[in-house]
């Protein structure tokens, strides 16, 4: 009986959790900034008598290297609310939450990244949300 009554309250709480999302965490913001890089690779290709010759090619290839902010602040105000469904009740919460900060300028030396290399046009932010279902509005970024 109580095992019964212990998974009705489990589907009941997920009932009405399910379009709320999840529990939330917030990464980032990170900036990403790609580079491109030569690097040596051997290739075979099939030689006039159909042996494979073994040759040693300088291809491209892009990467990011990514930086955290020198500064970040996160303002937040939470509200929570219990819903019920019968005689089971779950806590959720709305929150609005607001991230501010300053990126320093990147320091690609100690990455050992040409600045030549750098693909600035195509640098980029990125904030991780691990459930966007529990997103109301639409996220900003200025």
């Amino acid at each position: 009986m109580l095992s019964d009554r212990l998974s009705r309250r489990n589907e009941a709480v997920a009932d009405i959790t399910s379009s709320w999302g999840k529990e939330q965490n917030v990464i980032g913001p990170v900036l990403g900034i790609p580079f491109q890089y030569k690097f040596k690779a051997v290739k075979e290709t099939p030689g006039p008598d159909g042996k494979l010759e073994r040759r040693e090619v300088e291809e491209t290839a892009i990467g990011n290297a990514y930086f955290l902010p020198q500064a970040l602040k996160i303002d937040g105000d939470a509200q929570t609310q219990t819903l019920h469904r019968g005689i089971y009740a779950a806590a959720v919460f709305r929150a609005q939450v607001t991230l501010s900060g300053k990126f320093a300028p990147p320091d690609f030396g100690s990455l050992k990244i040409d600045m030549e290399d750098v693909q600035w046009k195509d640098a980029f932010v990125t904030i991780a949300i691990n459930d966007l279902r529990g997103t109301r509005e639409g996220l900003v970024l200025d």
